[in-house]
């Protein structure tokens, strides 16, 4: 559970610690617990019952991790990462939310089944946990991971080495713009693109790879993070739920595309060129 801020209009200066539901689970506990009204708490545990049971009910219903996502899943979590920035070896603590967990992994399997992907490029792979979800697809030749910290690099190549995916899965760090002109360069051309990176770039990737050729003719975009734990919601949004939003309607109103959200986790956007 998080605890939340007693104003809403607080939640712009709340580090993102999770889903919509998460949050509102969140709320309602507390809710509960001060709640000196017996004529509502049984609406009151509905309600916080029906937010924590729907993700519980995700969770049971989904396929399961793959052994190496797990193991990448569950290093991840047990990694100690204020150690790693006080080593200087990450520019930053990783918060728990960061990582897809595993009806998103599931999620992403599944798309990439559907799409018959073969060529994935993945801007911002943390651990490398999707970019695993989305190698295990036997029809899938390559995933481009895109990112700027060596150790992230380092944390994934461990854990797959040795393993099938081994040399399906290709980093390369720098400044992901930088690096998507160099691909564009290179006439690349990929099946699905996963923008999973820093917010307040969600809609310049997007410019970059919609004018530059990058997207194959049948690829597709999948956007993490979409609801921003609720954020991007009039009435609540600020910082980068306001930023998230803005890049939302952009996609919703660029003509060129199809585009759903959907709310699985913290929702992520399904966006697919018009035919």
């Amino acid at each position: 559970m998080t605890t939340l801020p007693k104003n809403p209009s607080e939640l712009e200066e709340v580090e993102y610690t999770g889903s919509p539901l998460e949050r509102m689970a969140a709320c309602l506990a507390e809710i509960l617990a001060d709640n000196k009204n017996p004529a509502i708490t049984d609406k009151l545990k509905y309600c916080h019952t029906l937010a924590v049971g729907i993700e519980k009910y995700v969770d049971a219903l989904s396929t399961p991790h793959t052994p190496l996502e797990e193991k990448v899943f569950q290093d991840t979590a047990n990694e100690d990462w204020a150690t790693r920035f006080k080593e200087g070896l990450v520019s930053f603590i990783p918060p728990k939310a960061m990582m897809t967990d595993q009806p998103e992994a599931a999620f992403l399997r599944v798309i990439t089944q559907l799409t018959r992907a073969e060529r994935i490029l993945e801007i911002g792979m943390f651990t490398g946990h999707s970019a695993i979800s989305f190698a295990v697809s036997k029809l899938v030749k390559e995933v481009v991971c895109l990112d700027v910290e060596p150790f992230f690099e380092t944390f994934l190549k461990k854990r797959v080495q040795g393993t099938e995916l081994e040399k399906k899965v290709t980093v390369v760090l720098g400044p992901a713009m930088e690096s998507l002109q160099d691909l564009k360069n290179k006439g690349q051309k990929f099946d699905i693109v996963f923008i999973d990176a820093d917010k307040t770039n969600y809609l310049n990737y997007y410019k970059t790879i919609m004018d530059s050729g990058l997207l194959s003719e049948r690829g597709i975009f999948l956007i993490d993070n979409a609801f921003w734990g609720g954020s991007v919601i009039p009435g609540l949004n600020g910082g980068l739920g306001s930023t998230i939003h803005e890049f939302n309607e952009f996609v919703a109103q660029d003509n060129r595309v199809e585009q759903v959200v959907v709310p699985i986790r913290d929702g992520v956007s399904i966006i697919v060129q018009k035919q």
